[in-house]
């Protein structure tokens, strides 16, 4: 249009790789989500496809929900699932789908350990069928983050939260 805009359609999730014949078609579709932040929910005896989303809350929990006798416990950064330094490792098709890596750090002034009592807590992460080093990069974005700000909570509910399923 007149102010210079151009509408750009792009693949969000494409792969480039083999499947292995000796796997089933489970563990397969599982390799093959794990590559675009996917997982399968088992259902009512059906499998369902969730991508990891920053989409809204699907349920929110209220002090009605929580059973009052067990109480709430809030945990904040497991220490073993924590980084602050990620290698991604995928096979780039820039340069003819050789094994290349991208590394993230941690945004820690002035050293990406400093957080961390100057010790490294470094992430490798394997995509075998992302072949682009901008999708590469973003998923180890995603994983630098969620790996900085983990939190658990746990408490006993009222059956109503049955309606919540993995990934919500």
């Amino acid at each position: 249009n007149e102010a210079g805009s151009a509408l750009v359609k792009v693949k969000r999730f494409t792969c480039n790789g083999f499947l292995d014949p000796d796997q089933n078609v489970l563990e397969n579709t599982k390799e093959l989500l794990a590559n675009m932040r996917g997982i399968l929910n088992y259902i009512d005896g059906k499998y369902e496809l969730t991508l990891e989303d920053t989409a809204s809350s699907t349920f929110t929990v209220t002090d009605d929900h929580i059973i009052a006798d067990t109480g709430i416990t809030v945990s904040y950064e497991d220490k073993s699932e924590k980084a602050n330094k990620v290698v991604v490792r995928f096979y780039n098709m820039l340069k003819k789908y050789e094994m290349d890596t991208v590394t993230l750090f941690h945004s820690a002034t002035p050293n990406y350990k400093s957080d961390d009592g100057g010790e490294e807590l470094e992430l490798v992460v394997d995509f075998p069928y992302v072949t682009n080093k901008y999708v590469a990069y973003n998923m180890g974005e995603a994983i630098l983050a969620r790996s900085r700000n983990q939190q658990t909570i746990a408490f006993t509910a009222t059956p109503e939260l049955y309606k919540v399923k993995v990934g919500d």
